[in-house]
């Protein structure tokens, strides 16, 4: 039964003891990232008042590695590259990550001193392609448009982009975020975990997620390692090829998967 999906959560569950609603959201790469949102919003209506939320998955079998490969969306020389105009592909990584959200009220209640803040979540669907993206962006565009609704463009320091290294998903993730961001995207760090951490497909969210928490602790933007030279054919953007800072402490998070999906959230420093 572990190999069934949902079977971490259940584990989990049962390892520590936790009641309530235990349940698994597939979405291929935005999984996590689409967790983490979701189980805010049962929060905010006041479904619970604590959720541990996040994801795993193993990705380093033949199998998958083979489909990948076959799919020519893994980098040849086995080095990922961001928007670089020798990237070639992405490297695949495996892991596991979770968060603990709480409302703001019972944290404050037990004097709790939150390590980040969760400011916003969106979610698309670009309604493009299984596979390839919209050269367009409009997912990303649109996601990362329903999480800062609230805050504004304004509440952004630094973008964590999916930034995986393939030509056509580098190119339509910088397409959507200047569309979004217009003239600012020039000025906006941004930085890809991939190349780090490598792609978790759908845990990949929430290892980025705790990155991104762990950077605002340091007020730091992590460097986009394997990036040398920004491609010149993307739209005008500002790629942190080495660690920075922002100038406010806070991230947006992208995510995009198969099946033209896309997700984002908002994380302030706490």
């Amino acid at each position: 039964v572990r190999c069934l999906s949902g079977a971490g959560g259940a584990a989990l569950a049962l390892c520590l003891g936790i009641r309530g609603a235990v349940y698994h959201l597939s979405a291929g790469s935005i999984s996590s990232t689409a967790a983490i949102g979701e189980a805010a919003r049962r929060i905010a209506r006041g479904e619970a008042d604590a959720i541990i939320t996040g994801g795993g998955e193993a990705t380093l079998h033949p199998a998958i590695i083979g489909t990948f490969q076959s799919a020519g969306l893994l980098a040849p020389d086995g080095v990922c590259r961001p928007f670089d105009t020798e990237r070639s592909g992405t490297v695949l990584g495996e892991g596991a990550a979770a968060v603990v959200l709480e409302a703001a009220e019972c944290a404050r209640r037990r004097g709790a001193r939150p390590r980040a803040v969760l400011a916003g979540f969106g979610t698309s669907s670009e309604v493009y392609d299984m596979t390839a993206p919209d050269p367009r962006g409009t997912g990303i565009a649109e996601a990362a448009g329903a999480a800062l609704a609230e805050s504004g463009l304004e509440e952004v320091g630094w973008i964590k982009a999916h930034g995986t290294g393939t030509v056509a998903g580098d190119a339509a993730e910088a397409a959507g975020l200047a569309e979004l961001f217009g003239p600012a995207l020039r000025r906006m760090p941004l930085t890809s975990l991939k190349p780090t951490l490598g792609h978790c497909l759908g845990a990949s969210g929430a290892v980025e997620t705790v990155a991104a928490v762990l950077a605002l602790t340091h007020e730091l933007v992590p460097g986009t390692l394997g990036t040398q030279t920004v491609d010149p054919a993307l739209p005008p953007c500002r790629v942190q090829l080495r660690p920075g800072t922002a100038a406010r402490p806070s991230v947006l998070l992208l995510s995009e998967g198969f099946g033209s999906r896309a997700s984002a959230l908002v994380i302030r420093a706490g």
